[in-house]
């Protein structure tokens, strides 16, 4: 199981054990009580930065650090930009995130339905993924092997204190 997927299934997991005990009733009994009852998910919300994209643009900021004020503004911008795009998959996974607690939390539990969702968030997990990977390499074949040394230094430090 991919790291991102186990994180996202342990996430909606511990959500769910943690959801309300009347919640869980009304889903069981139906869609129309478990609406009319349940609190306003998040994707109702209005819509703002969230605190894991306001940290994802801090690291981006934080690996640029060692390089010339002109590389590092060019990795910036065209990372966050990148981070900006996924901002329709986040919804996307959210709302994925929204239909699997559904899921787990129904009188009687799908397997299929459940492995169904799942499969969804892994192929949006995925495709996020992909296009930051993307973007952080058209952004690297314009720079020296000095500044690509310089940030795979500053992203394995990252990668080493956040575990």
């Amino acid at each position: 199981m991919k790291k991102h997927t186990a994180i996202a299934l342990f996430s909606l997991l511990a959500s769910t054990a943690l959801a309300p005990a009347a919640f869980a009733a009304d889903t069981a009994t139906s869609p129309a009580a478990a609406t009319a009852s349940a609190p306003a998910t998040k994707s109702e919300a209005p819509a703002k930065t969230s605190k894991a994209v306001e940290k994802q643009k801090d690291q981006v900021t934080q690996e640029s650090s060692g390089l010339s004020t002109e590389k590092a503004k060019e990795y910036n911008d065209a990372m966050q930009a990148a981070i900006d795009s996924n901002n329709d998959l986040r919804a996307q996974i959210r709302k994925a995130h929204e239909e699997a607690d559904a899921i787990l939390v129904a009188e009687k539990f799908d397997k299929k339905a459940f492995l169904a969702k799942a499969a969804e968030l892994n192929k949006l997990y995925d495709t996020t993924r992909g296009k930051m990977d993307e973007t952080f390499a058209s952004t690297m074949e314009k720079f020296s092997q000095e500044d690509r040394k310089i940030l795979l230094k500053a992203r394995n430090d990252r990668r080493r204190h956040s575990n």
